[in-house]
């Protein structure tokens, strides 16, 4: 096994540190994107959707990516390596959406 990469981009080194931003970030985000979905397609798009139905189905989508998410990140500090998180995140993405059928 090779030796450990740095992410020189992160702002610490301490390890907690690190975590603890990536998972905010992770949920910013999808906060973010779910917001931007509501109003997509509750606002101007003219669909006669159920926003009750909508909002239920962006915060379900929003939970399956942070699970993914925060799968990939467990993965990643676990293994050490990054391609280990990924592959961790697309397996919990893979088997939720096997599971859940959609």
């Amino acid at each position: 096994m090779g030796p450990k990469r740095e992410f020189p981009y992160r702002s610490s080194s301490d390890p907690e540190q690190v975590v603890l931003e990536c998972t905010l970030g992770l949920v910013l985000r999808m906060a973010f994107l779910s917001a931007v979905v509501l109003v997509a397609v509750s606002g101007p798009s003219g669909l006669d959707v159920d926003a009750g139905h909508t909002a239920a189905g962006v915060l379900f989508f929003a939970g399956l990516a942070l699970l993914s998410g925060t799968a990939a990140l467990l993965g990643g500090v676990m293994a050490g390596r990054r391609v280990w998180g990924i592959g961790v995140g697309a397996a919990v993405a893979v088997l939720a959406r096997r599971d859940v059928g959609v």
